[in-house]
């Protein structure tokens, strides 16, 4: 009993940690036209700018500095994204520097801190709970209620708040949400921005109850793309991605209870691939029209 209450949390937080990375490409996909696989060095930024300092005070430090960055990248892509596609670069072409950018800043982390993985868990000193005979690490408390209390007040704010709406409109046309008078730029930016800022938020909280490497970059990016397929088949925004986000960590739950190894790309590839069955009559309908 107490071993699947332990399967259980880390389905949890695996699910809350997969929902962020795919809120996160989300709000940079919607910001840049087209899907940006570079969000996923948002994913290393944070983890690997807090690897160095030992001291506690100095990693929360490095980590709202390494958030910073991730800001202060976010703003830059966009601006990038903005300059190509005003000079003709189509969708298509995005995706491909997008692509690259992902792969430079995976080899960019793997030359100055190696191929190794990284924790941060032995330096924050958080305390564990502990129920009956169920022991939670102060690690894994952690990620899971930072991780759903974001989540949370995302989707609060896209259902709720005045810039939901305006993120909203910005799905749907681009061009309404400028005739209504908003500055369609500024929203962008700041869209992709929060957008690498989330990204960022979800490496951290794996590294501060898991470890990370490098190479993770191509999971991350798969996680963010699959999620987005599978979350506009079942609902538009926050709640389509949480609930694709979710499928694909119970799917990797499943196949590491019965499988030996890491499953994790295999997951998402049947999920997604269960999710085209059996949603296949709406996908026939939007092509019919």
């Amino acid at each position: 009993m107490i071993t699947y209450v332990q399967y259980f949390l880390n389905f949890v937080e695996i699910a809350a940690l997969y929902s962020l990375v795919a809120c996160g490409f989300y709000l940079i996909t919607i910001s840049t036209r087209h899907f940006a696989f570079a969000a996923a060095i948002g994913f290393m930024i944070v983890p690997y700018s807090a690897v160095l300092p030992e001291a506690g005070f100095a990693k929360l430090a490095m980590i709202l500095l390494g958030l910073a960055l991730c800001g202060a990248f976010g703003f830059i892509y966009q601006k990038i994204a903005g300059h190509l596609s005003s000079k003709g670069a189509r969708e298509g072409q995005l995706l491909i520097v997008s692509l690259a950018i992902m792969g430079i800043g995976e080899n960019v982390v793997t030359l100055v801190f190696g191929s190794s993985s990284q924790t941060l868990s032995s330096a924050l000193g958080l305390p564990s709970l502990i129920m009956s005979h169920i022991h939670v690490s102060g690690q894994q408390l952690t990620a899971l209620v930072f991780g759903w209390s974001i989540l949370i007040l995302i989707v609060f704010q896209w259902r709720c708040s005045l810039i939901g709406k305006i993120l909203q409109a910005l799905v749907e046309s681009r061009l309404n949400l400028a005739l209504r008078g908003v500055s369609v730029s500024r929203v962008e930016t700041w869209t992709a921005i929060t957008g690498f800022i989330i990204v960022g938020v979800s490496g951290v909280l794996w590294a501060i109850d898991g470890r990370i490497k490098p190479a993770m970059c191509t999971e991350v990016g798969v996680v963010g793309a699959v999620s987005f397929i599978i979350g506009a088949m079942i609902k538009t925004g926050p709640i389509g991605l949480i609930v694709a986000a979710t499928a694909l960590a119970f799917g990797r739950l499943l196949l590491s209870l019965t499988l030996e190894g890491d499953w994790s790309m295999t997951a998402m590839l049947l999920v997604l691939g269960c999710t085209l069955v059996l949603k296949r009559r709406a996908i026939f309908k939007v092509e019919s029209a």
